[in-house]
């Protein structure tokens, strides 16, 4: 739903949840290691991180990886 939201595709996710459970601050280092390893991130790639939390609070970082 999120990304339906903000008009990302849903195949520019790495999904983690669904293999490992909620890994907390674990998970970013995790997605960039699967992104990395699938083909998916590379020296000058722009990617969009999202952090969500329980309540209403959030964030997002852009990297220039």
């Amino acid at each position: 739903m999120i990304c339906e939201r903000l008009g990302i595709q849903a195949g520019a996710v790495v999904p983690t949840f669904h293999r490992t459970g909620n890994m907390g601050a674990a998970t970013l280092p995790l997605q960039f290691t699967l992104a990395r390893e699938q083909g998916r991130l590379d020296p000058g790639t722009k990617t969009a991180v999202f952090g969500l939390a329980s309540g209403a609070s959030g964030g997002v970082m852009l990297i220039n990886w």
